[in-house]
């Protein structure tokens, strides 16, 4: 129950055994939680095949070969941007600059949820540095509401926790799906020095190897036209690709160009349906080791793009330097700071390609099909996420909405 006197807030959703119960009161998490520490651990305390969790500020779980403590524990980051809590039961090592916060007063699952619902205005009370960073104090005056009845903290953890199983799960579909493209792709192509791939559709099982080629001997390579960031206009007459869109925006196939501009068509470069399409520059190796077809004609493409025309399905190409030759464009790519990747060594790359463009097309089509189907449940995923996002809106009241 509230203190007499408390402030205490209402959730938007309640379920119905608890509609008529006190609304939440404020809760302190240094006395929500018996024991709050940071741990001993340093970057070097990890190990690969660690038998223990190793938290971190880290999103990525490092693991260790010792644990320094048995227990239930939310963990916090004690420094970065995001201050993403993570629920934690058994053996685990900690860094020191993370925090557990352990023998939980309530229901500990439901502070975890508690604190990530409210990681934002945690964020806001931390230490400007170098980087944020959070101090035990800041940490155990933080204040959340909570309803004062065990059970009801109990059904609100286990809803969020039957959601998230959900999307594990959804996540892991979708992971599974993307293995298996990976794979395929790499099937349905020929390894270096091979001239059939390793699968092969039935109706083309007869058919002859793969032709060899450089692929300057069969494509033309260009670079395309300014279009900055200033000559992108929402209502501009002609649609437009930039080099940076190809790496955070498209897949292998564009078929819809998202940007437009209204630069003259005389300034610029026009596709020609089917063009591949592989950024000059970029910030990785693995930014600039992408491609992408574009399906149709008279779409802009800017001077950060290598334009391959060649006479074969494009879409199939596109596919094939993104799986098959992924590593080799990696590879010639040159610089540190920025890499860049010209057409002069686009030119010297070893290519295979089916001789019939009817195979061609069923690799398309196949994998095509599975990026439909992966795009499907990533969208499913996305959706999850969405709906747990809005259903911890309601299940968590706002502070502000607190009454005395």
């Amino acid at each position: 129950m509230a203190k007499q006197g408390a402030k205490v807030a209402v959730p938007r959703l309640r379920f119905p055994e608890f509609r008529h119960h006190v609304g939440f009161g404020p809760a302190a998490i240094g006395r929500a939680f018996g024991q709050i520490t940071n741990g001993k651990a340093n970057a070097q305390d990890h190990e690969e095949g660690g038998a223990f969790p190793l938290f971190d500020r880290s999103e990525v779980i490092k693991a260790s070969s010792k644990f320094a403590f048995d227990s239930e524990a939310v963990i916090l980051p004690g420094e970065g941007m995001s201050f993403r809590p993570r629920y934690f039961e058994g053996k685990f090592d900690l860094h020191q600059r993370a925090y557990a916060l352990m023998e939980c007063q309530g229901h500990s699952k439901y502070f975890y949820y508690a604190l990530d619902h409210a990681k934002a205005e945690l964020a806001l009370k931390a230490v400007k540095s170098t980087v944020l960073s959070l101090r035990l104090p800041i940490i155990e005056k933080f204040v959340v509401f909570a309803p004062s009845d065990n059970a009801e903290q109990q059904k609100i953890a286990d809803c969020l926790t039957s959601l998230d199983e959900v999307i594990a799960a959804q996540g892991r579909k979708v992971e599974a799906l993307k293995a298996h493209r990976r794979g395929l792709m790499q099937q349905l192509s020929p390894r270096a020095g091979e001239p059939r791939p390793r699968l092969r559709f039935p109706e083309f099982r007869n058919a002859p190897e793969w032709e060899q080629h450089r692929l300057g001997d069969i494509a033309s390579i260009s670079k395309g036209k300014g279009i900055s960031k200033a000559d992108i206009a929402v209502e501009g007459r002609t649609p437009c690709i930039r080099y940076g869109e190809l790496y955070t925006v498209y897949g292998e196939v564009i078929d819809r160009p998202l940007s437009r501009t209204d630069v003259p068509a005389a300034e610029l470069v026009l596709s020609q349906a089917g063009d591949v399409l592989v950024p000059a520059s970029g910030e990785t190796k693995e930014d600039i080791a992408t491609s992408a077809v574009v399906l149709g004609a008279g779409v802009a493409l800017g001077s950060d793009l290598n334009i391959i025309r060649l006479d074969a399905d494009g879409r199939f190409f596109s596919y094939y330097l993104n799986g098959a030759k992924r590593r080799a464009l990696a590879k010639v790519a040159q610089g540190d700071t920025v890499v860049h990747l010209y057409p002069r060594q686009l030119e010297q790359l070893d290519v295979a390609i089916p001789v019939d463009k009817a195979e061609q097309q069923r690799i398309a089509d196949c994998l095509s099909s599975l990026d439909t189907q992966i795009t499907a449940e990533t969208n499913q995923l996305a959706a999850l996420k969405t709906h747990k996002q809005g259903l911890m809106q309601q299940l968590f009241p706002a502070p502000e909405a607190a009454t005395a």
